[in-house]
């Protein structure tokens, strides 16, 4: 049994490749199956997001 985890949220930064990834917590999870949206961008050159690459819906454990 896996114990309560704290969904992820907020941004992560990778300046070696450039993107940027974004958590989002799925509003519409149950409780016992805690889903979490990623959000990956490519960053300008300010690390800033510039355009999206892809959206995908994870588990907490995931995530």
């Amino acid at each position: 049994m896996i114990g309560l985890i704290d969904p992820p949220t907020g941004w992560l930064f990778n300046k070696k490749s450039g993107l940027l990834i974004f958590f989002e917590s799925y509003k519409k999870s149950v409780s016992n199956n805690l889903q979490v949206y990623t959000h990956l961008f490519y960053a300008n050159e300010l690390g800033e997001p510039a355009q999206i690459k892809n959206s995908r819906l994870h588990s907490i454990e995931c995530a």
